[in-house]
């Protein structure tokens, strides 16, 4: 069984490039999408400097993740490899875990092969129980079998960002097909910025998030048919979130208005500024 590893950069910091090393002494093959916009050339001089066997994908634009994985996963497949693992930049898994998910035997109904993921290296409520059966699963640390990638399934590239991991999910599972995690394998994963409130984590997302959060659910739910009740409970959730626990209320509620626009205008993928009378990119 052939594994290589695909790697999301965005404006990666030094620490990020010692990883993408480390993963190259683990892998036959590492594919590494750079997003990065500003002096990506410098970055992917940086990158190319760590081993041979590390193949980049540059246009200096922020593509997003779901073309980053749709790339990934195709040029792997081109390269007739059968399992690809994708890792976010800020993801981090040791070699045990790494050679677990790469030895493993699957049956062939099992589409995507996950780690349990361990957040901010917080060792809490971990299953012991070796692989289970799961509707959903980041993409970030994801082993995803390539024979039926582009036939059955693809990333959908309307998202940019949110919810291109829960859409690849919905569509193996209502195939019929499996996502089995490995809970012997471990996914280092950062939150990003968090704050306890009555002793529980909230995410404080940026306004640019929000919106994607927003317009992705109006997709998302449309295109698996979830009910407007549903949706609307959801949006309502949101909202209580926002003005709970985040900063910036205003501007984040905002982004309904503009989600909501840009959907009913089938404005998807990377989301448009609006400047001048003119939109950009």
């Amino acid at each position: 069984m052939k594994v290589c590893c695909g790697i999301i950069v965005y404006n990666p910091q030094k620490s990020d490039i010692e990883n993408i090393k480390y993963y190259s002494n683990n892998f036959e093959k590492v594919y590494v999408y750079n997003n990065t916009e500003i002096n990506f050339n410098d970055i992917n001089n940086s990158i190319g400097e760590q081993n041979n066997n590390i193949e980049i994908i540059s246009y200096g634009n922020n593509d997003g993740l779901s073309i980053a994985c749709q790339s990934l996963c195709q040029k792997s497949k081109d390269n007739e490899f059968d399992y690809i693992i994708l890792f976010d930049q800020d993801s981090r898994m040791d070699e045990n875990s790494i050679n677990r998910m790469k030895t493993m035997i699957y049956s062939e109904d099992v589409a995507i092969i996950c780690p349990q993921i361990i957040y901010d290296r917080k060792e809490e409520n971990i299953n012991n129980n070796e692989i289970e059966y799961v509707d959903w699963c980041i993409t970030s640390g994801s082993m995803i079998n390539l024979a039926m990638f582009g036939d059955l399934y693809n990333f959908d590239e309307n998202y940019f960002i949110d919810r291109v991991d829960k859409d690849y999910c919905e569509q193996v599972i209502r195939s019929g097909k499996k996502i089995a995690r490995i809970n012997t394998a471990f996914l280092n994963q950062k939150l990003g910025e968090t704050k306890m409130v009555f002793n529980k984590p909230h995410y404080n997302h940026s306004t640019l998030r929000h919106y994607y959060m927003f317009r992705n659910r109006f997709y998302y739910n449309h295109k698996y048919n979830i009910s407007f009740i549903i949706t609307l409970l959801q949006c309502v959730s949101h909202i209580k979130e926002i003005l709970l626990y985040e900063v910036e209320k205003k501007k984040k509620l905002q982004q309904i208005r503009y989600a909501i626009i840009d959907y009913k205008n089938n404005k998807m993928g990377k989301k448009l500024w609006r400047k001048s009378k003119k939109w950009i990119s």
